[in-house]
């Protein structure tokens, strides 16, 4: 689907979750350059700009903001547009799964130190609980 503005962006991703990636131009009537990238970072898709833009500073600020890849307009090819497209797509999904696995190994870490923590002090919590004197006090 195509759209003309950054709003219909928004709502068309917003009504319907069938899309696999986001190609953007940066010029858009309603948005500019890479705030126009920072608008969609909250979108779960890789984002592709295609622009007439040739700066290193764009490029880096729209790196920045989110962007996946970033491609000139100019001498642009359908092959090499579909190569590109291909791999940040694959890059996009390596790096959720990476993300997603990161999180899961650091709530079991964060588990694990947490049933550690309780063997370690199950004695004193038996103590306490017993009615009898912690072998420490707190002041």
């Amino acid at each position: 689907e195509s759209v003309t503005s950054l709003a219909a962006a928004r709502e068309c991703l917003r009504r319907s979750g069938d899309y696999d990636l986001v190609l953007l131009d940066l010029n858009l009537p309603d948005s500019q350059g890479s705030c126009t990238v920072a608008a969609l970072s909250d979108v779960p898709l890789p984002i592709v700009v295609l622009s007439a833009l040739d700066s290193p500073d764009v490029l880096k600020a729209t790196a920045a903001a989110g962007a996946d890849d970033y491609l000139l307009k100019v001498g642009i090819t359908r092959a090499r547009l579909i190569h590109r497209i291909t791999f940040a797509h694959g890059r996009f999904i390596r790096r959720r799964a990476y993300e997603e696995a990161e999180t899961r190994r650091r709530a079991t870490a964060r588990r694990s130190i947490a049933a550690d923590t309780f063997e370690m002090l199950k004695p004193y919590i038996s103590c306490a609980g017993a009615g009898s004197r912690p072998p420490f006090a707190a002041v």
